[in-house]
Parts: C-alpha cells; sequence; structure tokens
C-alpha cells in the first residue's frame, strides 16, 4: 500500500491490508496527525457539551479513536466490514461488530437506541460509495440532537492538495494518480444525505514533502498544534474534521 494512495470506490481497499494499514497509522507522522485529531475532537466535545454520551464509530478499523471516546466515558460501539481489523479491535477489548451496510437486517448493537455521536475516519475519499450508502442507512440511529463527526483527507486547496492535482494533470491516467477533494463537494453531499455541516478545523497544513519529513517528530508536532490552536486556519488545512447534523 503506497503512502497516500487514497481512491475512491474501492470497497474493501484495506481489506485484508489490516496489518500494513496498522504500520501505516502508528507511523510518526501518522501520530502526529491521531495527537491533533484527539485535540480538535476534545475542543469539539467541550464547545458542544458533550459527555458520556453514546457514540456510534463508523468503518472504525481496529478502533483508533476508541481511546479518546473511552477516556472521556462515553459508550463506544464500533463496527467495520473488514474481519481482520474487527479481530484486532476485539482482541484489545473494544466493543465492535463485524457489520455492512449491505446486510438486510439492523445489527443487534442497535437495540432500538439512537447515538449522540456518529464518528467516522478516514472513510469518506477512502470509499465515496461506501460512505454515501452507509449513511443512508443508519442515519435514523442518530439522535434528533446528535451530531456527525467526520474527516477528510486530502483538501483540494491545501498545499498538498494543489501539489497532487498538479501531478494528476501533468501525468494524467497513471495508475498511481491520487484523490483529492473540495469542501463544496462534501457540503453538497453531505446535504443530499440529509445533513448541514455546521463547524470545520482544518489541520496538517504544512505539505507532507522529504524536507519537513527530516524535522524530528517533537518539533513537527508543535509547528502543527500551535498552527491550529492559534491561528484556526480554514480552508487551506491538508485535512479537516467536519461537524454536521441531521436535517430535520
Amino acid at each position: 500500500m503506497a503512502e497516500y494512495k487514497y481512491k475512491s470506490d474501492s470497497l474493501g481497499f484495506y481489506e485484508n491490508n489490516v496489518e500494513e494499514y496498522l504500520r501505516k497509522t502508528t507511523s510518526p507522522y501518522e501520530s502526529i496527525i491521531r495527537d491533533i485529531e484527539f485535540d480538535i475532537l476534545s475542543d469539539i466535545f467541550k464547545k458542544l457539551g458533550l459527555d458520556k454520551c453514546k457514540v456510534l464509530d463508523i468503518a472504525c478499523g481496529y478502533g483508533r479513536h476508541a481511546e479518546f471516546y473511552t477516556k472521556l466515558g462515553c459508550e463506544y460501539t464500533g463496527f467495520d466490514i473488514d474481519k481482520s481489523a474487527i479481530k484486532l479491535a476485539l482482541d484489545s477489548g473494544l466493543n465492535v461488530h463485524l457489520w455492512s451496510e449491505h446486510l438486510k437486517c439492523d445489527p443487534d448493537f442497535v437495540n432500538n437506541e439512537q447515538f449522540n455521536v456518529f464518528h467516522s475516519f478516514r472513510f469518506l475519499l477512502n470509499n465515496k460509495t461506501a460512505f454515501i450508502s452507509t449513511t443512508k442507512r443508519i442515519s435514523p440511529w442518530l439522535g434528533d440532537s446528535g451530531i456527525f463527526i467526520f474527516n477528510v483527507h486530502l483538501n483540494n486547496n491545501s498545499l498538498t492538495g494543489l501539489m497532487l492535482r498538479l501531478k494528476n494533470f501533468l501525468l494524467p491516467n497513471r495508475d498511481n494518480s491520487i484523490n483529492t477533494i473540495s469542501y463544496n463537494e462534501v457540503r453538497s453531499l453531505m446535504n443530499e444525505l440529509g445533513f448541514e455541516i455546521v463547524d470545520r478545523y482544518d489541520y496538517m497544513l504544512l505539505p507532507r514533502t522529504r524536507l519537513l519529513k527530516l524535522l524530528p517528530v517533537k518539533i513537527y508536532r508543535a509547528i502543527e498544534r500551535m498552527i491550529v490552536r492559534f491561528f484556526h486556519p480554514k480552508r487551506f488545512g491538508t485535512n479537516f474534521i467536519l461537524c454536521a447534523k441531521r436535517k430535520l
């Protein structure tokens, strides 16, 4: 699996590659992303007054963000289509389930109860088709005042996104072309799915170049955290986290 190899509509993209995915998402660079995501999630929960709520982690994988929610005292539930990832999560003692939106019956973990928070990271751009069909299927499981928190990688307008778009333009029809996506595309998609975006948080402003990867992790993390916390960047982050509410 190549770095930054995000391709839309690739059902099972990470399936049978969970060990490689685990290696990738626990690398020093990815640890910076995770820490900043935890910072932003903490800000979101404080702002919205969320505490000890019921969280559904959509396409949870091996439970990368479970630690954040369990520390908050939330009731965490996750599901994924990948058997290998679910096994890793179960081995860690997480409340996760093997389930897909293609199954006719609702899973046992729903139990006619609604969740306060939907969480979905690294799903939309990796598999847009599955994200759409899954969101349509599970939308009724979110309470009327619930919040859908999800992230998007490779923003069109970021420095990284612009470089990738230029590369794709100069080298079209290449197997290693990489998808990017704009905020307006995401907003339009969520609107069609019955959700209204109410907040946005950009992060990872520095382009991922070989030169920057030579920086010590502590310095790289400190720079990115400072940019996010004190400059509150909009539009130009490589990634962004969005909060959406269901339109009533």
